[in-house]
């Protein structure tokens, strides 16, 4: 690293082509297209990528699992992917200027290096496309629709059991929490805050299990559609973008804030669990219905569903991972901390709900996952206030 004739910090920037996915796409008996795309990086850090672009992959005399380097004349899209990404860093950075010619054999003329001559004050050398503030634009607006809709409107909710409808109306509060915390994240990830990124993506992953449930157990009503839309949208915007935020070289800290993020998230994931299966084993040997159920008026819980399937693992599975230092347990423990702490205020609202109705006694329940709520920030604070030093994402998962 160099300064500049304005004495900010310059960076070293090589463009590789590399295959995008390890999928391939099968057009006929032993021929079918293969995903490429250019990758951006800075001191080995990978920072942009161009647009994917197919090109035909091949076993006929090419062991399984390798391909031969594209060429424009059949791969289509190549040279635009190119040209897109060599203007990112003109438009992200700066100017910048070519350094040095074709990298190595195989690589397409063209693909160059370049030195940016200015960075973000944190010294963060990407800006996030501008497409993750209408995802998230386009999500607020209808998560802001459908929650002051439920708290408003008696006939959204009007076919659920008190608990139920309770237990909804503290998700609409919730939601909107999420709202707040979703669009800041995003603009100061769109400003190029890398570990803001990480929290964008928690509140997310809020959202989508938020609205699986709304889509899957409260009875058709006019959000319908809202309830789907939202969930679709935070589902893709999770697959489009988690890609960017992990490649954006992100500083993980070591020492006790990781630690204590990764137990703190392997704690809550066994807690839950465990109070699911006292729930739901003693139920399935008797042969009875849990009153959690009957309460609510479902025949199956979403919630026990979605947590002992996936939640719960992906909690105890990023903390185990993270204290190993993978790079996946490292990269998903912000999101996840993120995730509990949204999930367990909308918990909390809705107990808060139900003692102001007089609807049973929640309050040891109240002050559980309170707890959990504290632990969850603390425990993400301390995670994302503290890196120490670079570490990809990427590497050993």
């Amino acid at each position: 690293m160099s300064p500049d004739e304005n004495g900010s910090p310059s960076r070293s920037l090589t463009i590789e082509l590399l295959t995008a996915s390890s999928a391939v796409t099968v057009l006929g008996l032993g021929a079918g297209t293969q995903q490429w795309q250019f990758v951006g990086k800075v001191d080995d850090q990978p920072l942009f990528t161009s647009a994917t672009f197919a090109a035909p992959y091949s076993w006929g005399g090419i062991p399984m699992g390798k391909t031969v380097m594209p060429q424009e004349e059949w791969a289509p899209g190549m040279s635009r992917a190119l040209d897109d990404l060599k203007r990112d860093p003109a438009a992200r950075l700066g100017r910048v200027q070519p350094r040095a010619a074709a990298l190595g054999p195989g690589v397409p003329e063209g693909v160059m290096a370049f030195e940016p001559t200015r960075a973000h004050d944190d010294g963060s050398p990407v800006t996030p496309s501008q497409s993750v503030l209408v995802w998230s634009g386009a999500i607020a607006v209808l998560v802001a629709v459908s929650s002051v809709a439920g708290l408003a409107d008696p006939r959204v909710y009007g076919h659920e059991t008190e608990n139920w409808a309770i237990q909804a109306k503290g998700q609409d509060v919730g939601n909107l929490l999420a709202v707040v915390v979703l669009l800041t994240a995003a603009v100061r990830y769109r400003r190029g805050s890398r570990r803001a990124g990480l929290v964008w993506l928690g509140a997310l992953l809020y959202l989508i299990y938020a609205f699986i449930v709304y889509a899957m157990a409260v009875h058709l009503n006019y959000l319908f559609g809202v309830y789907v839309a939202v969930l679709g949208l935070a589902a893709w915007a999770v697959i489009f973008n988690v890609t960017p935020v992990r490649g954006s070289g992100i500083h993980f800290p070591e020492g006790r804030p990781l630690t204590v993020a990764a137990w703190v998230l392997v704690a809550i994931g066994v807690l839950f669990a465990g109070l699911w299966l006292s729930e739901l084993v003693p139920a399935l040997v008797s042969g009875t219905v849990p009153d959690s159920l009957t309460e609510a008026g479902l025949w199956v819980n979403p919630i026990h569903v979605i947590d002992l399937a996936v939640v719960l693992p992906g909690f105890i599975l990023a903390g185990v991972a993270a204290l190993q230092r993978r790079g996946h347990g490292l990269f998903w423990l912000a999101p996840w901390l993120v995730f509990s702490a949204l999930m367990g205020s909308s918990i909390i609202a809705a107990m808060v709900l139900m003692l102001m109705a007089g609807a049973g006694n929640p309050a040891p329940a109240l002050v559980m996952v309170s707890l959990v709520v504290v632990a969850s920030l603390i425990a993400a604070q301390g995670y994302l206030r503290h890196p120490t030093r670079p570490r990809n994402a990427g590497a050993g998962s």
